[in-house]
């Protein structure tokens, strides 16, 4: 003789689990998409970054360029520039001490950018990208 509650709750049992597993799956999915997202888009950010710093560093360090206070191509300050803005919630306080009151010679500026350089690897660690 079938027993009917074992077969009856069985099956309900399974079904349960089976709606549980298909609201839980997109979810899991939609997490670990996010997570992937999050990761790429900080990458990116700190390759851009890291990428315009270094060239300004560069720029600051060649002796044929006339040295100016923290001036940039398009004759803005590094403090009033797009990317000061972008980067300025992720540095130090002393970075951005150093980069405020910026003198007209090479090695201060040069120093100045080293630290910039130097707090984006540390946010580089800090968000795993490295």
């Amino acid at each position: 003789m079938v027993n009917w509650d074992a077969v009856v709750s069985g099956a309900f049992s399974g079904g349960l689990i089976g709606a549980v597993a298909s609201l839980i799956a997109p979810w899991s999915k939609w997490g670990i998409e996010r997570h992937r997202l999050r990761y790429a888009r900080r990458k990116e950010k700190l390759l851009i970054w890291r990428s315009n710093v270094s060239e300004i560093t560069k720029i600051v360090g060649d002796p044929t360029i006339p040295v100016s206070i923290g001036i940039l191509k398009d004759n803005t300050s590094f403090t009033q520039s797009v990317l000061f803005a972008d980067i300025q919630p992720y540095l130090s306080s002393a970075t951005i001490k150093g980069l405020k009151s910026l003198k007209a010679d090479r090695d201060s500026q040069r120093e100045a950018f080293r630290k910039v350089l130097s707090d984006l690897a540390r946010l580089e660690k800090k968000w795993g990208i490295i």
